[in-house]
């Protein structure tokens, strides 16, 4: 199964695509413009972009760039106005190909179907390198094939090193990581000697901030004193009458499923016991 964005304003052409693609049963988006795919990128994670260059400020170019050729997901290129030099530019770019308009529905699903069978295997790494932690709150996503993670819905900007960290817990959520563990599982060999314990301290400090900026109850990073971490995703600060938001459904594809959430709020007795 893949993920796959259609970006232009050729609505009539993507939809009817898009239909084809979930009768075969994948996940297709539709969006008529590079700003509101900008918006949905990070909640559809999509493994492949058919995109259109023809609009006038050239934002299609700059999205094949940003989330195609920089960002780890497949690209086809689709054009009513180019010419052969652009089309041997975009596939020299590593593009998975490049289509003329205009095309039939039938066809383009064919190349995108097609396409996206000559890269299964590697689509199948990538995916073993894909963790997905649910909780009652929410999904904690982390793609290691970009070093990419979101929570909430919302992405973590994490740098490479606090991203292994986060990761490592994560393959074993519920179970303690010693210091030791994670320095072995984030660095190096040639540079474990120049890290101690106050080093991993000091990166599991930047994590949490970095949940907290998009889920101030988050506190799902825990210290076992003497041992190490582990990580615990319903995990939540001690709070006092506090609505604590929890998401009300997840679904395949979507980076936390829905955006609907309920708030619940709970007694003082009940949110001490939350935040143990």
């Amino acid at each position: 199964m893949t993920r796959t964005m259609l970006v232009g304003a050729d609505r009539a052409l993507f939809n009817e695509t898009a239909d084809l693609l979930r009768e075969a049963g994948d996940q297709a988006l539709v969006v008529a413009d590079v700003e509101r795919a900008e918006k949905e990128i990070a909640r559809f994670r999509p493994e492949m972009i058919v995109v259109s260059l023809d609009d006038t400020e050239a934002s299609g170019w700059k999205f094949m760039f940003r989330h195609g050729f920089n960002g780890g997901a497949r690209v086809i290129a689709v054009t009513a106005h180019g010419d052969a030099s652009q089309e041997l530019t975009v596939l020299r770019l590593g593009a998975q190909d490049y289509i003329r308009l205009p095309i039939s529905p039938e066809v383009l699903f064919a190349r995108i179907t097609f396409r996206a069978g000559l890269n299964e295997d590697s689509h199948a790494c990538a995916v073993e390198q894909t963790l997905e932690v649910k909780g009652k709150r929410g999904t904690l996503v982390l793609d290691k094939s970009r070093f990419q993670s979101f929570w909430m819905e919302s992405e973590l900007v994490l740098t490479k090193t606090e991203f292994e960290i986060l990761f490592a817990l994560a393959r074993h959520d519920g179970l303690v990581k010693s210091r030791e563990q994670l320095i072995d599982a984030v660095y190096d060999h040639s540079q474990q000697s120049d890290v101690n314990d106050r080093n991993i301290d000091s990166h599991i400090k930047r994590v949490r901030n970095k949940f907290r900026k998009v889920d101030s109850y988050f506190d799902g990073v825990e210290t076992i004193y003497g041992v190490g971490y582990k990580l615990r995703v319903d995990r939540t600060r001690r709070v006092k009458h506090a609505a604590i938001p929890i998401q009300r459904k997840w679904s395949s594809g979507a980076v936390c499923g829905s955006r609907a959430s309920r708030l619940v709020t709970l007694p003082h007795s009940a949110a001490h016991t939350a935040g143990m």
